[in-house]
């Protein structure tokens, strides 16, 4: 994830790379389980 930056990584860049990991997981249900 850390070489896809293009540049020095900042908190910003950090956030987007993360968030971009995060739209192919699970939905927020499925990981917190059943209530």
């Amino acid at each position: 994830m850390l070489k896809e930056a293009s540049g020095p990584l900042n908190f910003t860049t950090f956030l987007t790379l993360f968030g971009e990991r995060l739209t192919s997981t699970d939905p927020e249900a499925t990981i917190i389980g059943p209530s």
